[in-house]
């Protein structure tokens, strides 16, 4: 169940670093930008969890150590072949 969720997410983390890249302009700011992606994908998993099965803090559990370091992981390829 958590992985089809997880990888239901990923095309939207994608999308969601690319745009919060743009919201914050400037060096320095990797911290927050980095937390608004993980707020914007913690409100899309517990939408999702209570419509699917109304367990959206444990899907949030299950899921976030391993959203944390996609983001870092999709960050890392985003930025490295886009120079």
């Amino acid at each position: 169940m958590y992985l089809k969720l997880f990888l239901k997410i990923v095309p939207f983390l994608i999308e969601l670093i690319k745009a919060v890249e743009l919201w914050f302009e400037g060096p320095g700011q990797g911290t927050q930008k980095k937390e608004a992606v993980t707020s914007g994908l913690k409100a899309m998993v517990e939408g999702w969890g209570e419509a699917a099965t109304g367990g959206a803090k444990d899907a949030w559990a299950k899921l976030s150590p391993a959203i944390s370091k996609c983001i870092d992981f999709a960050v890392g390829i985003i930025f490295n072949f886009s120079k």
